[in-house]
C-alpha cells in the first residue's frame, strides 16, 4: 500500500506529492538525523551544478558553502535541530557551483521531532524547498549601487555649495553678514556629511552617528578656528546608528549649538571647551550639547530668540524630542530623542 500523507479530510500518496513537486519545479532537500543520509532532488542539483550521481553528505553540502557564510549556516542549522526551539530554518547563504559560479540560495525547512521518554524531543528529520534568489540579489546590489551614487552627487554637490558660502563669507565685510553666510555654510555642510556618510555606511537607510558628528563638530572647529583661539571640542559618542533623516536634524541641532558656543560663549580670547555627547539612556538617544563659557547672564540677549535656537526648537519638534535649556553655569543643552527602529 503506498505512503499515505493526510491533507485536510484527503488523503494524497507520495507518488502524486512527488509528481507536484516535480511540476512546480521545486527544489527540495531532506537529512535523515539518525543516519546522516542527505538527499537533494534533481532540481536542487540542477540548481547547484551537482551531477546525479554525485554522493552527498551535510559536510559535502558545507564544503560547498560560501566561506563568509559556512558559519552562520552552521549556526541556523544547529539552532533548527535543537530540540527547545520551534524547528523552523530559514537561511540565506552563498553556495559556489562546483563550476566556480556563485549563486545565492534562500533555504526553508523544517525539523521532525520524536517524543522520547518524559516528553523529551529528539529531531529525527529535516526537509524543506530552496530557491535561487541570484537575480534578486543582484538586482538589489546595483540598486544599492545607484542609490549611493546619487548620495555622492548630492553630497558633492552640497559640499559645492558650501564652499561658495565660504568663499562669500571671507570675501564679506559686513560683520553681521559673515555671520549669516558662516551659519548657512555650516547648515549646508552638516547636510552634505549625511550622504556622505550614507555613501560609506553598510546600509543605505542608516548613518553612524558617532563618525557624522565627530565630522560635523571636526569641519565647525576648523571654520571657527578653535586651535588658535584655544578652545577644545570633545565629542563622547556611543556606536549608535539613526535613520538618515534622523540624523540629518540632529546634526543640524548639533551645528546651531556648537556655532553659537563658538561665537558667544568664549569672548574677549577666553579658551574653553565645548562638549558634545551622545548615549543610549532608557531606551533613548540622550544628546548633551555643553560649554564652560560665560554662560547666558553675559550673553547677547538675542541669542535665545536668534534663528539659531529658533532652528533647534523647531527640529527637537520634529524629532519629538524633550529639550532642557541651563546657561546658569557655562551652558548645557540637553535633549531626549525617541529612538527610531
Amino acid at each position: 500500500m503506498p505512503e499515505k500523507i493526510l491533507n485536510g479530510n484527503n488523503h494524497l500518496d507520495a507518488k502524486a506529492l512527488r509528481f507536484a513537486v516535480d511540476a512546480a519545479g521545486l527544489a527540495v532537500f531532506a537529512m535523515d538525523l539518525s543516519t546522516g543520509e542527505y538527499l537533494w532532488n534533481e532540481h536542487l542539483r540542477a540548481m547547484l551544478g551537482v551531477p546525479g550521481d554525485c554522493a552527498l553528505d551535510y559536510e559535502g553540502f558545507l564544503a560547498m558553502v560560501h566561506p563568509e557564510d559556512r558559519e552562520r549556516v552552521r549556526a541556523a542549522g544547529l539552532a533548527a535541530i535543537d530540540p527547545k526551539g520551534s524547528g523552523a530554518y530559514d537561511c540565506e547563504m552563498r553556495m559556489v557551483r562546483p563550476d566556480g559560479e556563485t549563486v545565492w540560495v534562500r533555504a526553508r525547512g523544517q525539523t521532525a521531532f520524536l517524543r522520547r521518554d518524559k516528553g523529551r524531543r529528539r529531531p529525527a528529520r529535516i526537509i524543506g524547498v530552496a530557491r535561487d534568489e541570484t537575480e534578486r540579489v543582484r538586482s538589489l546590489a546595483q540598486k544599492d549601487l545607484l542609490i549611493r551614487e546619487m548620495s555622492h552627487r548630492v553630497k558633492n554637490s552640497l559640499q559645492t555649495v558650501a564652499t561658495l558660502l565660504d568663499i562669500q563669507t571671507r570675501m564679506e565685510r559686513d560683520p553681521f553678514l559673515r555671520e549669516r553666510l558662516e551659519e548657512a555654510r555650516g547648515r549646508v555642510s552638516s547636510v552634505a556629511k549625511v550622504h556622505q556618510h550614507l555613501y560609506g555606511s553598510r546600509t543605505l537607510a542608516r548613518v553612524p552617528l558617532s563618525l557624522y558628528l565627530r565630522d560635523v563638530v571636526r569641519d565647525l572647529a576648523f571654520h571657527h578656528e578653535a586651535e588658535r583661539r584655544g578652545i577644545d571640542t570633545v565629542v563622547e559618542a556611543e556606536e549608535v546608528e539613526v535613520p538618515s533623516g534622523q540624523a540629518t536634524d540632529i546634526g543640524l541641532i548639533v551645528n546651531e549649538l556648537v556655532c553659537n558656543a563658538f561665537r558667544h560663549a568664549f569672548p574677549d580670547d577666553r579658551s574653553g571647551t565645548i562638549r558634545v555627547s551622545v548615549g543610549i539612556r532608557e531606551g533613548a538617544l540622550d544628546l548633551r550639547v555643553e560649554d564652560d563659557g560665560i554662560g547666558t547672564g553675559c550673553e547677547p540677549p538675542e541669542r535665545e530668540g536668534s534663528l539659531g535656537m529658533m532652528v533647534v526648537r523647531t527640529l527637537a519638534d520634529q524629532l519629538g524630542a524633550g529639550l532642557e535649556l541651563d546657561c546658569r553655569r557655562g551652558c548645557r543643552v540637553a535633549l531626549r530623542i525617541p529612538l527610531v527602529p
